[in-house]
């Protein structure tokens, strides 16, 4: 999609109603990368199962997936620290692009 100027104020004030519902209700807003090394798809289980869907580039050292979709990093992000049972349901919110 390409957004011209008036597409770009639309879609930014419904960024904005939507973060400041999110927020609201204890939901936590992150970003990750677009583009991650396959072996992060390998983990999860969505390179197998997806992978003729998936768009994918290599270097001579990696292999890189354009992000289909935001699971894996949102584990990677849950992960991250230790967590209890107190801190469910965790809400996590990122706007994809």
């Amino acid at each position: 999609v390409f957004y011209f100027p008036k597409g770009v104020f639309l879609r930014n004030r419904l960024i904005e109603l939507s973060r400041k519902e999110h927020l609201s209700r204890g939901y936590v807003e992150i970003s990750s990368p677009h583009i991650m090394k396959s072996s992060l798809w390998h983990i999860s289980g969505h390179y197998q199962n997806y992978r003729e869907n998936m768009f994918v580039g290599k270097t001579e050292d990696y292999e890189f997936v354009v992000k289909p979709m935001n699971c894996p990093a949102h584990i990677l992000f849950y992960k991250k620290e230790r967590r209890s049972y107190r801190e469910l349901p965790l809400k996590i919110l990122e706007f994809g692009t």
